[in-house]
């Protein structure tokens, strides 16, 4: 006959056994989970770590620092094409600009000439100006000339023929304002001073004669 001591061992022995299996169990289901979502560092947070692995793959990749370098390059590449083909896609417009002849001033107070290049081909619809340079005369006497020269963008498609002109306005003593661009005693072209542009050439030269402005 088996003693109490021996029997309350068999007891204990058993129940260890039984707690033992369900503890294995789930050690080794918790190391499948582990390894098969890739949770380091996330143990536990099933649903919300594979939201962040996707955000993850659409934002972290992209590298603020990398991506400026990228920019930089692409806009060196740029203004490097830019400065090979700059050349050849400006054109220079050069001229003097004359009283009537006959009627020039004999000197002029500081005052104020813009000269205009604009394409003027749609003869329903408004001019497009396409260059503008203002010059301000700071003295002048007879004999001086005034002379304007500015580099503007050649004209895609442009026309071969004329559709090209250069107009002035010699504001004399003041310089125009919003509400007004011209008084008596200025000066301004009355009539066409067309430019013919070409494929051959890049620089061209107009002179402009002004007349006087009495109205």
């Amino acid at each position: 006959m088996k003693s109490k001591k021996e029997l309350e061992y068999k007891v204990y022995r058993s129940r260890w056994t039984f707690w033992l299996l369900p503890i294995l169990l789930v050690l080794v289901v918790a190391l499948f989970v582990f390894l098969t979502l890739d949770a380091t560092g996330h143990f536990g947070c099933l649903v919300v770590c594979k939201s962040v692995d996707i955000d993850r793959e659409v934002y972290v990749p992209i590298d603020g620092r990398n991506e400026n370098k990228m920019n930089e390059h692409t806009d060196e590449s740029g203004e490097n094409d830019e400065e090979t083909s700059g050349a050849a896609s400006k054109i220079t417009i050069t001229g003097e600009v004359r009283f009537p002849k006959g009627e020039e001033p004999s000197s002029l107070p500081p005052s104020f000439l813009e000269v205009k290049f604009e394409d003027v081909a749609l003869l329903d619809a408004p001019s497009v100006l396409l260059g503008k340079q203002e010059i301000k005369i700071k003295s002048y006497k007879k004999g001086d000339k005034i002379t304007y020269s500015f580099e503007i963008e050649k004209p895609k498609n442009f026309h071969s023929f004329f559709g090209y002109d250069v107009s002035a306005v010699l504001n004399v003593g003041w310089k125009k304002t919003k509400k007004a661009w011209i008084k008596k005693g200025d000066y301004h072209t009355d009539t066409a001073f067309p430019v013919q542009l070409n494929d051959k050439s890049n620089h061209y030269k107009r002179d402009i004669d002004l007349v006087r402005y009495n109205y």
